[in-house]
């Protein structure tokens, strides 16, 4: 499997377990770059 060199956080949310990282889109209305926050499912919580 391949490496990203990105760095990101994981949380309990509910039941949920969530995994988050940023990615640098480009903003079609101002053409400029910006960072979102990009949520990931990972799995349920065993409570």
């Amino acid at each position: 499997m391949g490496t990203t060199h990105q760095r990101g956080y994981v949380t309990p949310r509910g039941k949920q377990w969530y995994g988050y990282y940023r990615k640098v889109v480009n903003d079609p209305a101002t053409n400029e770059q910006k960072s979102v926050r990009i949520p990931v499912s990972l799995g349920r919580n065993r409570r």
